[in-house]
């Protein structure tokens, strides 16, 4: 489950123009949870960073449960369009 989070999040990164700093995702926390095909499941909790102009860091989270893709999210994040052109 952890090599397929880093690969969503390497994707994610990928198709939003933002680079995954560290190569890194981690486990930040789980839990049981109720499933659709069984009692009980394994919900994963992954967190990873990522950075769109160099000096700030922003998280990503992806969810698992049991070995089920749940959802991805990304912090919000500044765009290289939203800096003001201006001030270079």
């Amino acid at each position: 489950i952890a090599n397929m989070a880093e690969r969503l999040a390497r994707q994610r990164c990928k198709q939003e123009g933002v680079t995954l700093l560290d190569q890194t995702v981690v486990m930040r926390a789980f839990r049981i949870t109720k499933s659709r095909h069984s009692l009980f499941a394994l919900e994963r909790h992954f967190r990873f960073e990522f950075s769109t102009v160099g000096d700030v860091r922003y998280q990503g989270d992806i969810i698992f449960r049991g070995k089920r893709f749940v959802s991805i999210s990304l912090q919000p994040f500044k765009s290289n369009s939203d800096i003001d052109p201006g001030l270079h």
